[in-house]
């Protein structure tokens, strides 16, 4: 009973220590917290103080309070600003703040998320689920697909520019994005992520099955959300389309590519234009050089010009226009438009014809590209324009292409430079597009030249055959008429570009 007695004073003193202590603690760290809140010293600008601290303040706490002697207890008695901040820091290094943006959205609905550096892509993936409560309730978070990019918000640059034309460009090929593996660790991918950076591009499942349906019916629906999509799956650039794009492009509006065998071109002119010499020049030497070869042997009326473009790098860029299956980024070497709309800065509403020049060889991408140019320019310019392209070396190889009526693009190869002169020339005096969709069979019988809208026009239902029918709807049975605005809706929608593929 004495040891015990003797005892308890030590204890009681020991207790009050301890209290002393952590009084003393607190005291002191909430004195330091509103000065550093006050300052900023935080690392955050705005000198809010963040909730993070207090991973370290109450490692402090805890340890303090496990300490069997207070008198040998490591914290100092007064805990400075400076050593305050240096140990905030060092715990907040544990975790790395993303910002993150769901493909398909802008910089406008980028939000962020807070993980341990030693978790995994997957468990990312669980916090960002986890962030987007409720809206991505409908799936599993292994569903996501994380790509891993780096677009500063406050500096402009050609990614920032690309995702807000285009939230839903593509992340690998435009943004430079690489895809994120569930099992790899956080920081594998990231040491130290940037502030004021996107880090993190979510991408979401592409359809959504349900198990009500029947799976050929969900397979059906997953495809024609596919391809409905299709206008909004990137941004193709003129000068690198390739097979598979140039195949959608001609899906997408049914396209029958077919040549012109024609040669018999009656030659008016008594002055043979010479093969143009191709020498190693500057650009601006080398321009000025076939601008006036052009404009000799090419002479132009009604206030039309050759005039070079090859420096406007997006005159053809078209974004988020139902007509087309993609995006379309770049331009061409020269076209045909009226002087007085080059001094008004309305050179794509202006054009007549597009010319692509090659140095060497014409190979198969080259026709891709002039065919891709004539498509868009067409699109672009005013309604009273039909426009053609040309491709050429301006020596030996010249090749005209239009499009006609029946879905068709028609080229025609010239057999020399004189014929080619001669048609390009006679294409080029039609005033409008009253006159071009006549014909110009004074040197190529039957070719018959349309506007791309027109053509787009021309495979829907007619609204004559649509009214009369309705005028003998009350003479038809509840049954005829459904079946008969059954028919109407199904022969439209096969004319719709995107859906007409689907019912060959």
């Amino acid at each position: 009973m004495e040891v015990s007695s003797s005892k308890k004073p030590c204890e009681d003193e020991k207790e009050k220590k301890e209290s002393g202590v952590l009084k003393r603690l607190v005291k002191e760290l909430s004195t330091n917290i509103s000065e550093i809140s006050e300052e900023g010293g935080n690392g955050n600008s705005s000198g809010e103080f963040q909730p993070h601290n207090f991973l370290y303040f109450f490692s402090m706490i805890t340890h303090a309070e496990s300490k069997n002697d207070t008198t040998n207890q490591e914290f100092p008695n007064k805990i400075t600003k400076k050593a305050l901040r240096k140990r905030t820091e060092k715990a907040w290094k544990l975790y790395k703040l993303f910002d993150v943006v769901v493909h398909g959205s802008t910089f406008r609905n980028a939000f962020s998320v807070k993980i341990k550096k030693k978790e995994t892509v997957d468990d990312l993936k669980e916090a960002i689920k986890k962030k987007k409560h409720p809206e991505f309730e409908s799936f599993a978070s292994d569903r996501l697909t994380l790509w891993k990019v780096n677009i500063p918000f406050n500096t402009p640059n050609d990614k920032q520019d690309a995702l807000e034309k285009d939230p839903n460009v593509d992340i690998s090929t435009v943004l430079e994005g690489d895809e994120l593996s569930p099992m790899d660790y956080i920081n594998e991918y990231f040491d130290k992520p940037a502030r004021k950076h996107l880090h993190i591009i979510v991408e979401l499942p592409a359809s959504f099955a349900s198990p009500s349906f029947p799976q050929d019916t969900i397979t059906k629906i997953n495809e024609m959300y596919d391809t409905i999509t299709q206008t909004t799956i990137g941004t193709i650039s003129i000068s690198k389309i390739d097979t598979g794009n140039f195949r959608l492009l001609k899906q997408h509006f049914n396209f029958k590519i077919e040549s012109f065998p024609y040669n018999n071109i009656p030659i008016h002119s008594n002055v043979s234009p010479p093969a143009f010499k191709w020498i190693e020049k500057t650009k601006p030497a080398q321009r000025d050089e076939y601008l006036e070869w052009l404009r000799q042997y090419i002479p132009l009326t009604n206030g039309r010009v050759w005039h070079d473009v090859k420096s406007i790098k997006n005159l053809l860029d078209v974004y988020k226009d139902s007509r087309l299956p993609f995006n379309v980024h770049g331009g061409t070497d020269v076209v045909v438009v009226n002087e007085c709309d080059i001094e008004n800065d309305l050179i794509p509403e202006s054009i007549y014809a597009v010319l692509k020049l090659k140095k060497n060889k014409i190979e198969r991408p080259d026709v891709m590209q002039v065919i891709l140019e004539m498509v868009v320019a067409d699109l672009i310019t005013s309604d009273n324009r039909i426009v053609f392209g040309i491709l050429s070396d301006l020596r030996d190889d010249w090749r005209v292409y239009w499009l006609e009526d029946d879905r068709k693009i028609k080229c025609w190869k010239a057999s020399s430079r004189d014929a080619a002169v001669q048609v390009i020339s006679k294409l080029l005096c039609n005033e409008s597009s009253e006159d071009n969709t006549e014909d110009i069979s004074t040197i190529i019988p039957a070719a018959k030249r349309v506007k791309l809208d027109t053509m787009i026009q021309n495979r829907t239902t007619g609204e004559d055959d649509i009214a009369q029918m309705e005028d003998i709807y009350d003479v038809m049975s509840k049954e005829e008429i459904w079946h008969h605005k059954v028919g109407i809706a199904s022969e439209i929608v096969r004319n719709i570009p995107s859906f007409s593929s689907m019912y060959v």
